[in-house]
C-alpha cells in the first residue's frame, strides 16, 4: 500500500522543470498539467508564470482562476478571491473554483464577501445550482447546521438527483448521529456525482472509520486510494483503519508517504490536518518501539503546528521514556497551559509533576500535582464523588468481581470511577470489557470513548462516541463528547455544531450552554463567552461550572489585555 501509483514520468517532469529550461519550455506552451507540476516544485515561480500569462491574455478568464489557485495557496487570500471575484459570475458550474472561494471566506475572514459574491452569481444564473450548494457549505463550515440543511433541502426538492446536495445531507445526517442516513446519501452521491463522487467515495470509508467499522472502511480507501493515488486525505484515513486493526507496519508506510506533502486544498468532511497525523505516527512508532523515530515524528508534528496537544504530551512522555526529564519539561508545560480548564489538564498537570520530579523541581512538582487534584469528571459536566467514597466504592466492587465474576454494570461504575481517580489507562481496560460483554450498550461506549478523550487518544474517543450516537441518538453527552474533541483539534465550526445539537437535545442541563462559553472564550469572543455566562448564572447562580468558566474567562481577558469586566 505504500506504493504512490504516479508514473515514472512525473518525477521526470517535475525535475525539468526545476530548471530555467523547463520553465521557459512551459512558458512559451502552457498547459494545466504543467503548472501543476511547477506549482509543486518552485511555486513562487508558478505564481510568477501564470501572472504573466493573465496579463498577456486579459480576455481569457481561466488564467484568473489559474492565479486565484496559485494566489490562495500562498496564503493571500483577498488578492485570490478578487481573482474568483472577477472569474465565477462568467463560470456558475466551476465547482473547484466555488470550493475554492469558500476555503477563501473561511481561511481568510472573508465569509460576508464570500456570501454577497455567490448570492449574486445564484441570482445571475438561477438554473444552475452550484453557487446555492456552496452557500450551504459556508453555513456548515460555520457550524450553522440548520441553516445548511435547509439550502441542500430545497435544492434536493427541486432535483433529487443532484449528487453534491446527497453528499452535504450525508455530513448533516453524519454530524447528527444518522449514521444509516449518512451511509446512503454517500453512496447515492458517489452514483450521481462523476466529477466529485470520489470524495463522497472518502466520506463514506471515513463514516465506516468513525463507527469503528474498520474493514468497511479499509475495502472503500484501499480501492479509492488505488484509483486516486494522490488523494492524501484517504491515504490517512485508510492509514487510522489499518492501525485500528492491528497492521501498524502498513499504517506507517501509508503515514510515511504522505509527511512531506504540500498544505491540503480546502476539504470539508475529512481530517486534513498533518499535524495530528504525524502525531498518529509519533504514536505508532511508539507502539512499535521505536523511540528515536516517535521523537523525530513528534518534534515534526509540533514544527507543523505548535499547540497541538497530542504531540506536546506524547513529546513529554517519550523523553522520559528515554531518561531525557528535563527535554519533558518544556513539552508538558506548554500542554498543561493549553490544557488548562479542560478535563485532560488534570492529567497533564500529573505527568509534569512527575517530569518536575526528576530534575530536581521538588517545589514545582508539588504544585503541579496539587493542579492535578481535581477530578476530569466535573468539567465534563458530571458529579465529582467523594475521594474517600470512591475509594471505598471501587473496594467493593472488585470484591464482587472477584465474588460473582465479570458483568457489564460492575465493569462500567469500576471504569467511571476509575476516571474519576484520573485512572484512566485502568479506566479503559475496564471499559473495554464492558463493551465487549454489551456491545450494544450505547452508555458503555459512550464512557469508554469519555476515557479514550481523557486520554488523549483522540481517533479512538470520536469512534466511540458514535458508536455510542449508532446505538442511541439522542444520547446529548455523546454530541458534547464529539464536540470537545474538535475543541482541542482546532476545529470550532464542528465542535460548535455537536454543542449546540447536545444543547438541543437536552436543554434544561446548563453544562451545554458552558460549554459553548468556553468554545467562544478559546476562539477569543470573549463578550459572547460572558453573555452565554450570565443568562446560565441568572437561572442558577451556584452553577459550579459556570462559575469556574466565568473565573477561566476573568483570567483569558486579563492575559490578553482586553478589559476585565466587573
Amino acid at each position: 500500500m505504500g506504493s504512490t501509483g504516479r508514473s515514472p514520468w512525473t518525477g521526470f517532469a517535475r525535475l525539468l522543470l526545476g530548471t530555467r529550461a523547463g520553465r521557459t519550455i512551459l512558458r512559451l506552451v502552457p498547459s494545466d498539467g504543467g503548472i501543476e507540476l511547477l506549482a509543486s516544485v518552485r511555486p513562487a515561480a508558478a505564481l510568477e508564470l501564470v501572472s504573466q500569462l493573465a496579463a498577456r491574455r486579459p480576455g481569457d478568464p481561466v488564467w484568473l482562476a489559474r492565479k486565484g489557485d496559485l494566489l490562495l495557496a500562498s496564503g493571500r487570500h483577498g488578492e485570490a478571491f478578487e481573482m474568483y471575484r472577477q472569474y465565477l459570475p462568467e463560470h456558475p458550474g466551476d465547482r473547484k473554483r466555488l470550493r475554492a472561494v469558500v476555503a477563501c471566506g473561511v481561511q481568510g475572514g472573508l465569509e460576508a464577501q464570500v456570501r454577497e459574491l455567490l448570492e449574486t452569481v445564484a441570482q445571475q444564473h438561477p438554473d444552475r445550482p452550484d453557487a446555492r450548494n456552496y452557500l450551504g457549505v459556508l453555513h456548515l463550515v460555520k457550524g450553522e447546521l440548520d441553516q445548511a440543511e435547509a439550502v441542500w433541502q430545497e435544492l434536493l426538492a427541486e432535483d433529487p438527483r443532484y449528487g453534491p446536495a446527497r453528499a452535504n445531507m450525508g455530513i448533516i445526517y453524519h454530524f447528527r448521529g444518522r449514521f444509516a442516513q449518512a451511509i446512503l446519501e454517500f453512496k447515492l452521491a458517489m452514483e450521481l456525482d462523476a466529477e466529485f463522487g470520489h470524495i463522497s467515495r472518502g466520506n463514506l470509508g471515513n463514516a465506516y472509520y468513525l463507527l469503528g467499522r474498520y474493514e468497511e472502511a479499509r475495502e472503500v480507501l484501499e480501492g479509492l486510494v488505488r484509483q486516486h493515488p494522490d488523494y492524501a486525505e484517504a491515504r490517512l484515513i485508510l492509514a487510522r483503519a489499518l492501525a485500528a486493526v492491528g497492521a501498524v507496519e502498513e499504517a506507517i508506510a501509508l503515514l510515511e508517504t504522505v509527511r512531506r506533502r504540500m498544505r491540503p486544498e480546502y476539504a470539508l468532511a475529512v481530517d486534513t490536518s498533518l499535524a495530528e497525523d504525524l502525531a498518529l505516527l509519533a504514536r505508532l512508532y511508539l507502539q512499535r518501539g521505536d523511540l528515536e523515530d516517535a521523537e523525530t515524528a513528534c518534534r515534526q508534528s509540533l514544527a507543523e503546528g505548535p499547540d497541538t496537544l497530542e504531540a506536546l504530551t506524547l513529546l513529554g512522555q517519550i523523553c522520559l521514556a528515554r531518561g531525557k526529564p528535563q527535554e519533558a519539561v518544556d513539552p508538558l508545560e506548554k500542554a498543561a497551559s493549553l490544557s488548562s480548564g479542560e478535563p485532560r489538564g488534570d492529567l497533564i498537570h500529573r505527568q509534569l509533576a512527575l517530569a518536575y520530579y526528576h530534575v530536581g523541581r521538588v517545589a514545582e512538582a508539588t504544585e503541579a500535582f496539587r493542579k492535578a487534584g481535581s477530578s476530569p469528571m466535573e468539567s465534563l459536566g458530571e458529579d465529582d464523588p467523594d475521594p474517600a467514597r470512591v475509594a471505598a466504592r471501587l473496594e467493593e466492587l472488585y470484591r464482587r468481581l472477584d465474588a460473582e465474576g465479570e458483568s457489564t454494570q460492575t465493569l462500567l461504575e469500576v471504569g467511571r470511577l476509575l476516571t474519576a481517580q484520573g485512572r484512566v489507562r485502568e479506566a479503559v481496560a475496564s471499559l473495554s470489557r464492558a463493551v465487549a460483554l454489551a456491545p450494544e450498550w450505547a452508555e458503555a461506549h459512550y464512557e469508554l470513548g469519555k476515557a479514550y478523550y481523557l486520554n488523549l487518544e483522540n481517533d479512538r474517543a470520536v469512534v466511540e462516541f458514535n458508536r455510542a450516537l449508532e446505538k442511541d441518538p439522542a444520547l446529548a453527552r455523546a454530541h458534547t463528547g464529539l464536540g470537545l474533541v474538535a475543541m482541542v483539534r482546532g476545529r470550532p465550526a464542528e465542535a460548535a455544531a455537536q454543542l449546540r445539537i447536545a444543547q438541543a437535545m437536552d436543554p434544561d442541563d446548563p453544562v451545554h450552554r458552558v460549554n459553548l462559553a468556553t468554545l467562544a472564550r478559546w476562539t477569543g469572543q470573549y463578550d459572547e463567552a460572558a453573555g452565554i455566562l450570565d443568562e446560565v448564572l441568572r437561572e442558577n447562580p451556584s452553577c459550579r461550572p459556570a462559575l469556574l468558566e466565568r473565573q477561566r474567562l476573568h483570567e483569558a481577558r486579563e492575559k490578553s489585555g482586553v478589559g476585565v469586566r466587573p
